[in-house]
């Protein structure tokens, strides 16, 4: 019987995406669960049984009242804790340096515990005052739970070789500290299969039959700061993408409305759930998007992304794979700011212009049609 090994990974889509190549290393050695929020769920049901996910939202991933006595309260942790302990993990691990998860990773009597303490090395952004506050309060508290626990939280600390360290770097050296096979070649998991409206579907076998490279353009994001101007992406698909021959495919978004110009003009679908959205990412040959989860679902699957980026770091979060085409101007003595912007208005996102945004574009089709 194989050892257990238990996963931390209490955040957005992107990041578990992120966190695919360990779950496939590990599962080399370990039986794996995985300790996920409740929208991350269907990422990890197309790598993992259901029965080895175990869903659960942390109290401080609210935006307000993280410490709400009565949203504690509410939350459920007592029986998520049983719930975890119950697993009897021989291993547990997370990449992010944050005390509260590495509570949980003593709480679940993990007699290894493999993760990135509250350093200053392993901190992003720690050049934020308000991270700054952060960071002291979580050395206080790794430092309060050793002693409430009578032994440290983490058994196996490690720390990122620089500060400019790529996220899915970090899992590499769980991997490596845990002596585990390591491959970051995409596909990451193999997607379903998928249905899609008529005009879609024409547009792919129509792309297909002649040659042509299939784009796929998503505008949403969840911060407001990472929103391009639906705007300025009209222009890049039409000046760069349409004029060059390309096949585009809208994909909508709960927070950006295509326009009907747009919409007239390109064929668009929605995805009714995550599993759908791999599927249909799985027909492009490149994406447009924002700094969003989108553009891990075309990382994982192999898919070059010309993401744009504003308030968050490229070094850290760009789609794995992607990093020359990530799009950025770093015009603010804040930045990255994680979308707590102190300025009047997002002057990250909008100095990024159309013409820098068409320039990745037009280099990346290029090399895409030239390849046929």
């Amino acid at each position: 019987m194989k050892p257990v090994l238990l996963i931390f990974e209490q955040r957005m889509m992107g990041d578990a995406i992120m966190s695919l190549p360990f779950v496939r290393a590990a599962l080399e050695g370990y039986d794996v669960y995985v300790t996920c929020t409740p929208a991350t769920v269907p990422v990890y049901e197309m790598v993992l049984p259901s029965d080895r996910i175990i869903p659960w939202t942390p109290p401080w991933l609210a935006d307000e009242g993280k410490y709400d006595r009565k949203r504690w309260a509410e939350s459920g942790l007592n029986a998520y804790l049983q719930v975890i302990k119950g697993v009897r993990p021989q291993v547990a691990v997370s990449v992010w340096a944050d005390a509260r998860v590495h509570w949980l990773m003593a709480m679940s009597g993990a007699k290894k515990r493999v993760g990135f303490p509250m350093v200053k090395q392993n901190y992003y952004a720690n050049h934020l005052p308000w991270r700054q506050r952060q960071l002291r309060l979580g050395k206080v508290l790794s430092l309060a739970g050793a002693v409430a626990a009578f032994k440290p939280l983490l058994n196996m600390s490690l720390e990122r070789r620089t500060e400019q360290q790529h996220h899915v770097v970090c899992w590499q050296q769980v991997a490596q500290a845990l002596l585990l096979p390591w491959r970051d070649a995409a596909p990451w998991l193999m997607p379903p299969v998928a249905t899609f409206p008529d005009e879609v579907q024409r547009t792919i076998d129509d792309a297909r039959a002649t040659g042509q490279v299939i784009w796929m353009a998503y505008a949403g994001a969840r911060l407001e700061a990472h929103r391009w101007p639906v705007e300025n992406f009209d222009r890049v698909l039409r000046e760069e993408l349409q004029a060059a021959g390309a096949r585009v495919i809208l994909l909508e978004s709960p927070e950006v409305e295509w326009p009907g110009t747009l919409k007239h003009t390109f064929p668009s679908c929605r995805a009714k759930d995550i599993p759908s959205l791999f599927a249909t990412v799985a027909q492009a040959d490149a994406l447009l998007t924002n700094d969003t989860g989108v553009a891990h679902v075309g990382a994982a699957l192999g898919k070059p992304v010309v993401a744009i980026f504003s308030a968050s770091n490229p070094d850290w979060f760009a789609p794995w794979g992607s990093r020359p085409r990530a799009v950025q101007r770093n015009v603010c003595e804040f930045h990255p700011c994680f979308g707590k912007c102190q300025q009047p208005s997002y002057i990250c996102r909008d100095s990024v212009t159309v013409e820098m945004v068409g320039k990745s574009v037009r280099q990346l089709q290029g090399e895409l049609a030239a390849r046929g």
